[in-house]
């Protein structure tokens, strides 16, 4: 399932994350769980997955 939502990110639930230290960060929703990745013109770099409460510590 989250494969599958990472393959469509141009589509789904994104909000770009704020802070000095997160440039062109982003956070996926997918149900429970948080994909945060980086992205520039040419590449995407998962951060981190995980649960909700956890993706952010």
């Amino acid at each position: 399932r989250i494969l599958e939502a990472i393959e469509k990110i141009p589509r789904g639930d994104i909000k770009k994350l704020n802070g000095k230290k997160l440039d062109n960060i982003y956070r996926l929703r997918i149900g429970k769980y948080r994909v945060v990745y980086q992205a520039n013109e040419e590449n995407i770099t998962i951060v981190k997955v995980d649960t909700r409460g956890d993706v952010y510590k």
